[in-house]
């Protein structure tokens, strides 16, 4: 996989100003992916800011794991792990920060893993 994986909106509603972009009970697909329900606010300026305010997904890790590891900054940090298989269930999702300053993120997320699969040698100390 080269890239971002495609994105399709099925649902949902949109505002945008000069403040930014708001959307509301968001559903849709990104590559093998998916999301509904997504209420959020991005406010934009000299420091922008999100605010999820509800969301629910169904992630396929080793997509998602093939795209964030495609990021220069990611690239070592996600290293690791050499390969990632199942999805993660998101049954809820509350975010809201300054986009650029992950150290003030605030989030909640609950859900559910489903046959998820990690190959990492970070274990290997724990179980030789």
């Amino acid at each position: 996989m080269t890239g971002s994986p495609a994105i399709a909106v099925d649902q949902g509603s949109y505002s945008y100003d000069e403040k930014g972009l708001a959307v509301k009970n968001l559903g849709g697909t990104i590559g093998a992916s998916a999301f509904s329900g997504l209420s959020a606010r991005l406010t934009t300026g000299s420091s922008s800011y999100l605010e999820v305010l509800s969301g629910k997904g169904s992630l396929d890790t080793a997509e998602v794991h093939r795209w964030l590891s495609s990021y220069e900054k990611l690239k070592e940090p996600l290293r690791n792990i050499r390969s990632l298989s199942g999805r993660l269930n998101l049954s809820s999702l509350t975010f809201q920060g300054p986009i650029m300053d992950s150290q003030a993120w605030k989030y909640k997320i609950a859900g559910s893993a489903e046959r998820l699969q990690i190959s990492t040698h970070c274990f290997q100390a724990l179980w030789p």
